[in-house]
């Protein structure tokens, strides 16, 4: 499809490395994918909070330090 992107490890709450997502990256910005978890919606990570709403839910991407996020 023309994207470029990477597998991710994740922890999930008090488990460590248990989970996989891609970010990809588009137009010089990074997004987080994740089928495993449903997210309905990419969510573009920067070095500070983003915010993407569905009509599900709203979810945030908070940078927690060097190449850590929390997504919530």
């Amino acid at each position: 499809m023309g994207y470029k992107g990477y597998l991710t490890i994740n922890d999930m709450g008090e488990t460590h490395g248990f989970h996989t997502a891609i970010l990809l990256n588009m137009t010089g910005e990074k997004w987080f994918v994740d089928v495993g978890f449903p997210l309905y919606t990419t969510i573009p990570i920067a070095n500070a909070l983003t915010i993407s709403e569905t009509e599900f839910h709203q979810y945030r991407a908070t940078p927690l330090g060097e190449n850590r996020y929390l997504i919530a």
